[in-house]
């Protein structure tokens, strides 16, 4: 795992060993997973990487692994994150922030609630020179806010990474997740050209992909 690895963020410093010292300095992980390090350095190559392990085994280090990289370096970037529920998307928010990135939270609580702070959630998320990460439902992915940006190519251009969190629930026979669900088909047509998806189980996953 010692090969060096010229990344996708375009700095041969990238290799097993330095991913290590990253995940122990910003997760607390004093001795990473092999499979966390060596997907963790497929995602930052840009490479699309199907994992399957159980839940609570460290499938979302591997995740923060591209983000952590990027914002070590000094990178931008946007990710977004669809989530069904508003809890998920604060339990993800805060799991984010631990690791030392930028998150923000989308869902109509939190909007309204910047509103009267006078606060724009949404132009916090389009504007910066870091590395952000937005939690937000297929609902408010389809909303106009978030069309409005979609359609910006300068706010496109800072969307690095998509993940779709629980992907089994389009297959649910319930039609409330399916339809909700269906707005994502062409997301990554759209916007992305590489990911990694992360199956939990035979049932339940989530999605990633890095741009």
């Amino acid at each position: 795992m010692s090969e060096l690895a010229q990344s996708s963020l375009g700095d041969p410093q990238i290799n097993a060993e330095w991913l290590a010292e990253l995940f122990s300095r910003k997760c607390g992980i004093s001795q990473p997973r092999e499979f966390q390090i060596k997907h963790g350095l497929d995602i930052i190559e840009g490479r699309d990487v199907f994992l399957v392990i159980a839940p609570g085994q460290g499938k979302t280090t591997v995740f923060w692994a591209s983000l952590l990289a990027a914002q070590a370096l000094g990178k931008q970037g946007i990710a977004l994150c669809i989530v069904p529920t508003k809890l998920l998307s604060i339990q993800q928010s805060e799991s984010a922030r631990r690791v030392g990135l930028r998150a923000i939270t989308l869902n109509e609580d939190t909007v309204h609630d910047a509103y009267y702070d006078k606060r724009d959630l949404f132009d916090e998320l389009q504007n910066g020179e870091d590395i952000r990460i937005a939690f937000l439902s297929p609902q408010m992915l389809a909303g106009e806010h978030m069309k409005k940006l979609l359609q910006m190519s300068s706010f496109k251009d800072l969307i690095r990474w998509f993940m779709i969190d629980e992907t089994h629930l389009p297959d649910d026979e319930n039609p409330l997740w399916r339809e909700s669900y269906s707005v994502l088909k062409t997301m990554r047509a759209n916007s992305v050209e590489k990911g990694l998806a992360s199956g939990k189980g035979l049932e339940s996953g989530e999605w990633y992909g890095p741009l």
